[in-house]
């Protein structure tokens, strides 16, 4: 469970990163954007994108509709971890989320990102 929506938030804009759509994310939630494209099955997006903008909507607030299916079959081998690491952190609560976005967040200037 994430500990309040600042948590939250940090995490879904960590998975949005990896499609290069953190844009669509602010500090209280989904841009005005980000609810036109899930609203429109992610328009012109590729299908790759609009499946991590339906998975941070299912993060948010479960308006997302990302189907298990497509998040197992269609996420490679850099997003699928991502998603199914952060699913384990929710379930073990607010400082296992704390360890995931440290672990995939942003990493100091001066250090390379861990590889997994």
């Amino acid at each position: 469970m994430f500990r309040n929506e600042a948590q939250q938030v940090a995490a879904v804009r960590i998975l949005l990163r990896s499609v290069r759509l953190e844009h669509l994310w602010q500090d209280n939630g989904p841009t005005d954007h980000a609810n036109q494209l899930i609203d429109h099955k992610g328009g012109a997006m590729s299908h790759g994108e609009t499946l991590m903008l339906q998975v941070a909507f299912d993060f948010w607030n479960g308006w997302g509709l990302a189907k298990f299916a497509d998040v197992v079959n269609d996420l490679d081998g850099t997003r699928l971890p991502l998603v199914a690491n952060l699913m384990i952190a929710v379930g073990q609560g607010a400082e296992a989320v704390d360890q995931w976005i440290a672990d995939y967040g942003d990493p100091p200037a001066s250090q390379p990102r861990p590889r997994r």
